[in-house]
């Protein structure tokens, strides 16, 4: 992150650039296919500007789960609401679980579903907000 802060290394690159930038001679059972951290991995891939839009976006997400669960809490819709607070605990978890790994960025197979559940709270937002707007008029 350090050599690429504004650029980053580009989304995938890591392994292939950590091999021939900075060889791991500590380390010779094989190579290091990420950083272990989703936030630094993030930082190392797209540079600070992404890291921030990133946070940003995690933030955004995390206050359309927030509002849309307050909205369907108060008109006593419990699926909606249960469905909002799913988001949240599924954030909360992508995030506790990216300070020691990277899993859910990149390459891996399932690193679609963080974008589904930002997705899902973004459309549990509109739909909170929709109804809301309804009601009031």
């Amino acid at each position: 992150m350090q050599d690429f802060p504004f650029t980053g290394l580009g989304l995938g690159t890591f392994e292939r650039v950590v091999a021939v930038l900075y060889p791991l001679f500590l380390n010779p059972a094989g190579t290091v296919p990420h950083a272990h951290n989703l936030f630094l991995q993030v930082a190392v891939d797209l540079g600070l500007p992404g890291l921030i839009a990133y946070l940003a976006l995690l933030g955004l997400t995390f206050y359309c789960a927030f509002s849309a669960r307050r909205v369907f809490r108060r008109r006593g819709e419990a699926g909606l609401d249960g469905l909002s607070a799913g988001c949240i605990a599924a954030l909360v978890g992508m995030g506790v679980h990216g300070l020691i790994d990277a899993a859910a960025w990149g390459r891996i197979k399932l690193a679609f579903i963080p974008w589904i559940v930002i997705g899902l709270a973004a459309a549990l937002y509109g739909l909170a907000e929709e109804t809301a707007g309804r009601l009031d008029h």
